[in-house]
């Protein structure tokens, strides 16, 4: 039986998958190339000695469909039918930001700042549906970083800013 995976859905895997081994959210499928386009959805850990061990976050990576449908019928992988709950502060509004982080002599908080630059920083590649599709190619993605990384030195935002948002 072949499952119909669509973007937005969520996979996770169980023991012995070949392709998987966390939760991941499908980014994209495109059928015609046999290629879903999936994302780690909970950040990793770095390998660093006891308490300093920093959290990371992983790209997306292209899995084959008939691979990841033949690992659902063995119950390898399992979609995750309800979803996955994002984090409250990924949803939250800016009012909701400033509520819980603003300081005093604060007139938007920090958060609220960050989430705004990091966004502005990635606009012009995810703002159309084109871009959208396109970024999801790591060739074509890292051309496109590289292309906005040198439209922003001169604002002091270096490619590995760029990358990470």
């Amino acid at each position: 039986m072949i499952s119909t995976i669509v973007s937005g859905m969520a996979i996770e895997a169980k023991n012995g998958s070949e392709v998987l081994d966390c939760i991941v959210r499908v980014l994209h499928t495109d059928t015609s190339n046999n290629m879903a386009i999936v994302i780690p959805i909970f950040p990793k850990r770095s390998g660093g000695k006891g308490v300093n061990k920093r959290l990371y976050f992983v790209g997306p990576k292209t899995l084959s469909l008939d691979k990841v449908n033949q690992e659902i019928s063995q119950h390898k992988l399992h979609l995750l039918i309800k979803g996955v709950k994002p984090r409250a502060d990924v949803l939250a509004t800016d009012e909701e930001l400033d509520k819980k982080y603003l300081r005093r002599g604060q007139l938007i908080s920090i958060p609220r700042k960050k989430r705004t630059l990091r966004y502005e920083t990635i606009k012009p590649l995810v703002q159309d549906y084109e871009n959208r599709t396109l970024i999801l190619d790591p060739q074509v993605r890292h051309e496109l970083v590289t292309k906005r990384a040198k439209e922003l030195k001169s604002k002091t935002c270096s490619s590995q800013r760029v990358i990470k948002y």
